[in-house]
């Protein structure tokens, strides 16, 4: 059969452009290995690939998720962890009245993560909350990642305990299994390949998985950070970073977001391919192979991307695509 457009993986970016083209009556093939929803895929009450919650301050955008799936809205506060002793997290004022802090917080500034984490809270502070759960989280010392790596975690000078800054937080109400199946009703989807699968297909193509597998690893594999994910007892919260030496670095407990009453605890590994590290430069050799397909998504482009970022990468290339 001919198809307008084939797209290798059934994750949150591959849905989307699939939708997409699919609603302005092209014909689409969805080539999947695993299952719908990649990474997002929550078929049994919970996330099998860590917490996914949507944020974004775009109304158009938060109403076309809507329009997809319902979305409940969302505080996410998680709470911190060091040893024995909980704090409000993100650092915010309260947090601060806790620790009996007097010190001011500044705009991160420095070489690499540790220097800027310092000069933004001051020592007692990254020692506290950042030193270990980073370490943890990358695999090496602070000193040696980049400063910009802690833009992703908010500073509050109020009391304002949310984690996101977005105007809009939330989660599919029946989860992103059902979320992505939907975008994906009107879509031929099937099982395969997609690295093996494309040549029979003389059309526009697009893969989201790892660019590198794509090319067989011929500069070698790119550098991911992963987690696995354990069930343990029960926190009572729905969630709880863990900011000193322990091996896992949070628990995230479901019944606050699906009702489910399961806790996860999350372990950083070499194994995994949950976030791209932004210091491995082979991405650049791969991305400038000549090919007749192109890539997107967090493993396509390897970049960390939030979920609204995503969305908003397919709703791009949808654009270039049908503009071209």
């Amino acid at each position: 059969m001919k198809y307008d457009i084939v797209i290798g993986g059934a994750g949150l970016f591959g849905a989307t452009l699939a939708a997409l083209f699919s609603k302005i009556g092209k014909k689409v093939l969805v080539i999947e290995r695993d299952e719908i929803g990649g990474m997002c895929a929550d078929p049994d009450g919970y996330s099998k690939h860590g917490v996914h919650i949507f944020h974004t301050d775009d109304t158009v955008l938060w109403d076309w998720v809507n329009s997809v799936s319902r979305f409940i809205p969302v505080h996410y506060s998680p709470l911190a962890q060091y040893e024995d002793e909980i704090y409000s997290f993100p650092i915010n004022k309260l947090t601060l009245y806790q620790l009996g802090h007097k010190g001011a917080i500044r705009e991160p500034k420095g070489s690499n993560f540790e220097e800027a984490c310092i000069y933004s809270v001051g020592v007692d502070l990254y020692e506290k909350f950042y030193y270990h759960y980073t370490k943890k989280m990358w695999g090496r010392e602070p000193k040696d990642i980049p400063g910009s790596i802690l833009k992703r975690v908010p500073v509050r000078i109020d009391y304002n305990t949310s984690y996101f800054n977005d105007r809009y937080v939330g989660v599919p109400a029946e989860g992103y299994t059902h979320f992505i199946s939907r975008l994906l009703r009107d879509v031929e989807v099937v099982k395969g390949d997609f690295c093996n699968d494309h040549t029979r297909h003389d059309c526009t193509k697009v893969f989201t998985g790892s660019i590198d597998e794509f090319f067989d690893y011929q500069f070698g594999p790119l550098e991911y950070r992963g987690l696995t994910f354990d069930k343990c007892y029960q926190v009572d919260a729905m969630a709880v970073n863990y900011t000193d030496a322990r091996p896992y670095t949070r628990k995230i407990n479901y019944k606050y977001l699906y009702a489910k009453d399961i806790t996860i605890k999350e372990t950083p590994s070499d194994k995994g391919k949950m976030y791209p590290v932004p210091w491995d430069k082979t991405y650049d050799k791969y991305n400038a192979i000549k090919t007749d397909v192109r890539f997107g998504g967090r493993l396509g482009s390897y970049k960390y991307m939030n979920m609204n970022d995503v969305i908003e990468a397919a709703l791009n290339m949808f654009n270039d695509l049908v503009i071209k």
